[in-house]
């Protein structure tokens, strides 16, 4: 009995001892099997990670703008990548691509692959690139046969007038006139020019009366007040999808609603209606959206209808003042801004827009029952600036330059976008015209689009190109 008692004694301990063996040898195995796959997972995910890259280089050559910051999963549709609205994951590995603008012509893509090595523990993989538009020479100049370009008038879901347009990645910040109680500011995605979609809009409860124009600066978007309450709005878009105001400007002892907004960072431009004993040309430091600061103003004892900023100078265009219908400002010291020069075109009274030609002249465009109506002005000495060509036409609103051509929209009948060519601005000849069927505002131009604002509840917006 004790011999039999000893036996199963030492069995159960062989087993014991086996069982034990057999546990470590598992785990030396499961080690082992994680130790050798993870160098062929990673050299998987790289080659995930380096076909990402090639995705978006691919997006890219068709479209640089699809390219929108934000994180984004890939997907393969007939041969043709394109992003997904979110990260995906296939055979274990989750790849993401985070998009960052650099600049107007570069944006920075990085390709995160992780995976799962144990059920606690992850590795990952990043490899960053950034991609240029190639597209872009640095010369943003029409091309194509502009002398009889093609017109889209989207359908799109806008509850009012437009007044102006600034566009960024294709993506257009809308001002309005509006009724009570309804949007002051739009978005709109023109990615696919013929199927332009509203994503977003904004109402101020305290603007009862729309917006005259718009601005864009990186992430914020500066409103001129329609209202006499305000002058400016500025607005976070950041997320184009969800707006957000950030701050509302009052003026003290100012009652009159704002017309034009320019920006030269950290200052913005604000041009008013008149209001007796007060400025119409307002400096606001808005380095801190939630705090915009009045910094001081110029008095021109008429209407300021529209700025442009070109280097240290303000170029001025103003219903009939004591300065004429066009002034410069020298801004090199915002908080001492100084007019320098003005001219007084004959038998003007309104002028209404003004773009800058080249380094030495603008045009000017007006709106009155008599008189020119275009007229260019040397500016190469700003203390001194001269008349150089009148042409009589229509009563005009807003202009734009671009290249040799100036863009002029009006209220005209049948005649409401007016092109001129300006490669002489001593002797401008128009080139063309469409009909837009209702007054037309402000526009704003990008690689071979055109975008007018259209003072249209139906039509606010109209989309040419000669590229359609």
């Amino acid at each position: 009995m004790k011999l039999k008692g000893q036996t199963l004694f030492e069995v159960i301990l062989a087993l014991g001892i086996f069982s034990i063996s057999a546990v470590v040898l598992v785990g030396l195995l499961s080690k082992q099997f994680v130790y050798t796959s993870t160098p062929n997972k990673t050299l998987r995910a790289i080659e995930v990670a380096e076909e990402g890259i090639e995705a978006v280089r691919s997006i890219r050559n068709r479209d640089w703008f699809s390219l929108r910051p934000g994180t984004y999963g890939l997907t393969l549709e007939n041969t043709t990548w394109k992003l997904a609205t979110s990260p995906l994951t296939q055979d274990g590995l989750t790849r993401s691509v985070v998009i960052k603008k650099n600049n107007d012509v570069t944006k920075e893509i990085t390709l995160n692959v992780n995976w799962n090595i144990t059920p606690t523990r992850t590795q990952s993989i990043t490899l960053s690139t950034l991609l240029t538009d190639w597209s872009y020479v640095g010369n943003d100049g029409l091309t194509g046969n502009w002398s009889s370009p093609k017109i889209i008038t989207p359908n799109i879901t806008i509850k009012g007038g437009a007044t102006g347009i600034d566009v960024r990645d294709r993506i257009g910040y809308i001002s309005v006139v509006t009724k009570d109680n309804e949007p002051d500011f739009y978005i709109v995605d023109l990615l696919d020019p013929y199927n332009p979609k509203t994503i977003s809009s904004l109402f101020i409860p305290e603007n009862n009366k729309g917006t005259d124009d718009v601005v864009v600066y990186e992430d914020y978007a500066y409103l001129a007040s329609g209202d006499d309450d305000f002058v400016l709005h500025i607005v976070n878009i950041a997320d184009p999808y969800n707006p957000k105001l950030i701050s509302s400007l009052s003026l003290p002892n100012f009652d009159e609603p704002a017309k034009t907004v320019a920006i030269s960072y950290p200052y913005l431009y604000l041009g008013t209606y008149e209001e007796a004993g007060a400025g119409e040309f307002w400096v606001i430091d808005v380095r801190d959206p939630q705090k915009p600061i009045q910094v001081t103003s110029i008095e021109y004892g008429n209407n300021v209808q529209d700025i442009n900023i070109y280097d240290n100078y303000a170029y001025v265009a103003t219903s009939d003042s004591k300065y004429g219908e066009f002034s410069i400002i020298d801004i090199s010291n915002p908080t001492m801004p100084a007019l320098t020069g003005f001219v007084n075109v004959p038998k003007s009274n309104a002028g209404y827009g003004i773009a800058k030609i080249n380094n030495n002249s603008v045009i000017l465009v007006r709106r009155g029952t008599s008189g020119s109506h275009l007229a260019t002005i040397d500016t190469t000495i700003p203390t001194s600036p001269k008349l150089l060509k009148e042409i009589i036409a229509n009563d005009y609103h807003k202009v734009l330059v671009v290249g040799e051509t100036a863009f002029v929209t009006s209220d005209e009948d049948s005649s409401e976008l007016r092109f001129y060519n300006i490669s002489n601005p001593a002797n401008p000849y128009q080139t063309g015209f469409m009909n837009l069927k209702t007054n037309t505002e402000g526009m704003d131009y990008l690689r071979n689009i055109l975008y007018v604002a259209v003072r249209d509840y139906k039509n606010p917006l109209a989309i040419i190109s000669s590229q359609f």
